[in-house]
């Protein structure tokens, strides 16, 4: 069967290197220790899925921030620049008077026609004018100085520069680490609907506000109340009300009433997510950093056959992450067909490049109903 990505290289991308997944399936499953490369496969996909606009790099640039960082923005002395620069293996030595400079590289094959993602970064510095304050003329006029009265500092930047191909011109942007992105500086090219859901977005309320508001605009608001009721049949429907003036989803339930998403438990509140998430990303890809997070593991087999036949329902090539054995239980346990809808992939960092091991469904099995053998 035929998905959007058939198979995965990432040639560079933060600190994984010629890490290739091929024969990928409908269920992608990635496991490995701490700081094997898992995460970044899932950045990767996300990078892939619209490599030529500048704000979706920045956004996926700051998803590992802290949730206070998310919310309040960088610490002081650091800028969205900084986290950036994360993104692309240094090519030069630190400490050094050469300028930062790094690439990210991509290849997949797929449905999505894009075969090949590349994008450099290159650190630049340049002189911005500080204007003088104007004066005010006794008639009220503004009197601004000459611009021989200007005064010049130093700012820090970066040049960079993205490529998407075939058939798509290459993008270059000069971004500054004192201004903001604009709108000017999106891009118009291939895109593939896809979303990344991490745990910390159990506490973001505006999110999910976010996220329903899109689902209702696109008329997707009766798909997500069909997906909660087939996680939770106690909840009967969903709505943003502002009883403080600060818009907040709340759920009507049963038992309960309508109450806020607060008053509910982190399981219900990931669910919402993946409610929100599975309508909107319809033909694409849902990527799931540790899938298993806030699942009680009484309920992780139903869960996951919940999130698995919402995909199939929606056409959706779903990439999890997991540290977790009882989760690679339970998203085996989905499926009771002979075809091979659920690959699994064990990454293991190396000092040169990343490793991974495929294993296909009836192997993984195998190994583990049979042998009871630890894959991860």
């Amino acid at each position: 069967m035929s998905h959007p990505f058939n198979s995965l290289t990432i040639h560079s991308l933060r600190g994984v290197k010629g890490l290739e997944l091929p024969g990928l399936g409908g269920v992608n499953l990635l496991v490995g220790g701490n700081d094997s490369g898992k995460t970044t496969v899932l950045e990767a996909l996300a990078l892939y899925c619209n490599p030529l606009d500048i704000f979706a790099w920045d956004s996926l640039s700051m998803e590992r921030e802290s949730l206070g960082t998310i919310i309040e923005g960088p610490p002081p002395g650091e800028t969205r620049l900084d986290a950036l620069r994360w993104l692309f293996p240094q090519h030069v030595v630190t400490g050094s008077d050469e300028p930062y400079e790094g690439a990210v590289s991509l290849s997949a094959d797929g449905t999505f026609p894009i075969r090949k993602v590349h994008a450099r970064y290159r650190e630049t510095r340049g002189l911005a004018p500080r204007r003088q304050p104007p004066s005010t003329h006794p008639y009220g006029i503004k009197l601004y100085p000459f611009s021989s009265r200007e005064l010049h500092r130093e700012r820090r930047g970066a040049e960079l520069e993205f490529e998407a191909t075939p058939g798509f011109e290459p993008r270059v942007i000069t971004l500054w680490a004192d201004e903001r992105l604009d709108d000017s500086q999106r891009a118009p090219g291939p895109v593939l609907p896809y979303r990344l859901l991490n745990p910390s977005e159990l506490y973001l309320d505006s999110f999910s506000v976010a996220d329903f508001t899109e689902a209702r605009l696109a008329g997707l608001q009766g798909a997500v109340k069909d997906l909660l009721r087939a996680f939770d049949p106690r909840i009967q429907g969903i709505e943003i009300l502002a009883p403080q003036g600060r818009p907040t989803l709340y759920l009507q339930d049963s038992v309960a009433g309508l109450a806020p998403i607060s008053a509910f438990g982190d399981g219900v509140r990931r669910a919402l997510s993946f409610a929100l998430t599975i309508p909107t990303v319809t033909d694409g890809i849902v990527l799931i950093d540790e899938i298993e997070t806030a699942i009680h593991i009484s309920a992780l087999s139903r869960v996951f056959r919940w999130i698995r036949d919402a995909c199939q329902q929606y056409r959706i090539q779903l990439f999890v992450t997991t540290h977790s054995l009882e989760a690679v239980d339970a998203i085996l346990g989905t499926d009771t067909t002979q075809q091979e809808d659920i690959v699994g992939f064990r990454l293991e960092r190396g000092e040169e490049h990343t490793s991974a091991k495929r294993y296909g469904e009836d192997l993984l099995k195998r190994l583990r109903y049979e042998r009871g053998l630890d894959v991860r």
